[in-house]
C-alpha cells in the first residue's frame, strides 16, 4: 500500500510539472501571438512633416506650363513673377498687354493662389478665375489648378496641371 501510495503521488507530482509547463508554454505562445499582432497594428514610422515654404524660395521669374489635367495637352505657357511676401505676384500671358494679379497665401510647404476674373487667353470671349496651390519640389514649381470660365451665363471647369522652371 505504501508503494501505490508513492507511486500516485509520483505521477501527481509529474502531471502537476508537465501541467505547469504546458500552462507556460500556453502563455509564451499567447504573448508571442500578441506582440506580433502588436507589430502588426503599429502604424508605419511617420515621415517627417515637409519644410514650411517660405515666398523667398519662390522669388523669381518662373516659365509656367499648364496642362489639361485630363489630357496633357498644353492649354498655355505664361510667364509667373513671385516676390518674398504675398504682393508683387503675377501672371503675363504672351497674348495679354497687362499682368493679372494673384492673390497669394502660405500654408505649410504650400503656395495658394487666386486670380481673376480676366479675359481668358483659351476661350475667347470668355472670362476665367483660377484657384491653385503650387510646391516647390527640387527646384521645380509644380502644382494644380482650377479654372472656372464664364461664357454667355454659363460655367465649365476645367483641372489644370502647373509645371515651372526659373528663368536664369
Amino acid at each position: 500500500m505504501r508503494r501505490s501510495c508513492l507511486t500516485l503521488c509520483a505521477i501527481a507530482l509529474a502531471a502537476c510539472q508537465n501541467t505547469g509547463r504546458a500552462a507556460a508554454s500556453a502563455t509564451d505562445t499567447a504573448s508571442m501571438v500578441d506582440t506580433a499582432a502588436t507589430a502588426r497594428a503599429k502604424p508605419p514610422a511617420s515621415t517627417p512633416e515637409p519644410a514650411p515654404l517660405r515666398l523667398a524660395d519662390l522669388a523669381g521669374k518662373w516659365k509656367m506650363t499648364a496642362t489639361n489635367a485630363a489630357n496633357d495637352s498644353t492649354l498655355v505657357t505664361y510667364e509667373m513673377t513671385a516676390t518674398a511676401d504675398t504682393t508683387g505676384w503675377f501672371i503675363l500671358y504672351p497674348t495679354h498687354a497687362k499682368p493679372i494679379a494673384l492673390r497669394v497665401k502660405v500654408d505649410a510647404d504650400s503656395v495658394i493662389m487666386d486670380a481673376g476674373p480676366y479675359a481668358s487667353t483659351a476661350r475667347t470671349g470668355a472670362m476665367v478665375t483660377i484657384h491653385g496651390v503650387g510646391r516647390l519640389r527640387d527646384a521645380t514649381f509644380v502644382g494644380t489648378e482650377t479654372a472656372s470660365y464664364t461664357v454667355n451665363g454659363a460655367e465649365s471647369v476645367v483641372h489644370i496641371k502647373l509645371t515651372g522652371t526659373r528663368n536664369r
